[in-house]
């Protein structure tokens, strides 16, 4: 490249990343009716962490390294033959976890072969809150909700 057509080059880089800069300060997140961020849209994970702790690993918030080495190299040899089903969500965990020879599943219209790729972390659940990595039930929290609000209604005005 000519140093002329360099010194343009660079003149034009200048100038407009100012411009850009701007825009973007005035660029506003889009909101909702009722004024909350709107979050709509396709949201992509390739977690392979599952959204509540499994029973095996109840009471263990976190995989060692060595652990999640393991479990990479079991993912490997289950998903990336062609050998095994599809698996999605915390599928792929729960087959890591089980180590089969083959995973199955009944429902699987597609070959393993394929799965994107999923990343494996020290993480055993999405759920972090309770600490024991699942959900609370409807239940409990229908009871919780019932007792609060009696105690309201039975407190003197």
């Amino acid at each position: 490249m000519s140093h002329p057509a360099c010194l343009l080059l660079c003149a034009v880089a200048l100038l407009t990343s100012p411009l850009s800069a701007a825009a973007q300060a005035r660029w506003t997140p889009p909101r909702t009716p009722d004024g909350q961020p709107d979050l709509q849209g396709v949201w992509l994970s390739n977690s392979a962490t599952p959204l509540e702790r499994p029973k095996q690993l109840e009471g263990k918030s976190r995989l060692t390294d060595d652990e999640v080495a393991e479990f990479r190299r079991r993912a490997e040899r289950l998903f990336k033959s062609g050998n095994s089903d599809f698996a999605v969500g915390d599928g792929v965990f729960q087959a890591v976890l089980t180590n089969p020879d083959r995973y199955t599943n009944p429902n699987a219209t597609h070959s393993a072969s394929e799965m994107v790729d999923l990343e494996f972390d020290n993480r055993t659940s999405l759920i972090t809150d309770p600490a024991d990595g699942r959900p609370t039930s409807c239940r409990q929290c229908s009871s919780a909700r019932r007792g609060s609000s009696r105690s309201v209604r039975l407190q003197p005005d």
